[in-house]
């Protein structure tokens, strides 16, 4: 199965209200095996809201010389080609993909999409299924929480913690998905 996990940083929560990304990370997995990884900080062209970069450790300085969404756009597109996005949170790393994107004209990918946070609601009874929350559960310790590529690293080991359940419990996770 050939996967991309997915996390983007944000200025703030809300891409309809010009928040944008300033950071990206990606993973590209085949059967869960890393074939590739990508990061960048993103220089959002706008200061980041204070309550943001208390998450994400994320500055203003840090990101004024990153490239800009449109100098990374056309790699990020190729590293998804033909793989299954995946992501804690779907919706919200994906609006802030397409809206990037719709700035510059270019289509969002349409790929087919695994939520590891729909996956946790569906199948499990965690106390909080906060992909931190998740993690600590599994003892998946990544070295710094709430940045994109450390995000996508937990991600991929959180699922496939959730597939070994699958597969010892004869859940059929194509079923909930689809083909």
């Amino acid at each position: 199965m050939k996967m991309v996990f997915f996390d983007v940083e944000t200025t703030g929560l809300s891409p309809t209200n010009g928040d944008r990304i300033c950071e990206i990370g990606i993973l590209c997995c085949d059967n869960f095996k890393i074939k590739k990884s990508f990061s960048s900080l993103v220089n959002p062209l706008q200061p980041i809201h204070p309550a943001a970069s208390m998450v994400n450790r994320i500055t203003d300085e840090m990101v004024k010389d990153a490239p800009r969404f449109h100098d990374l756009a056309d790699n990020i597109l190729e590293l998804f080609s033909d793989r299954i996005i995946v992501c804690h949170n779907v919706p919200f790393d994906m609006k802030f993909l397409q809206q990037e994107l719709s700035l510059l004209n270019k289509p969002a990918p349409d790929n087919p999409v695994m939520d590891t946070l729909l996956l946790a609601r569906k199948f499990f009874k965690f106390p909080s299924n906060k992909l931190q929350s998740l993690a600590d559960y599994y003892k998946i310790n990544p070295k710094n929480k709430h940045r994109a590529l450390a995000d996508v690293y937990t991600t991929r080991k959180l699922l496939m913690h959730f597939f070994e359940h699958f597969n010892k419990n004869g859940i059929d996770i194509y079923e909930f998905y689809g083909r």
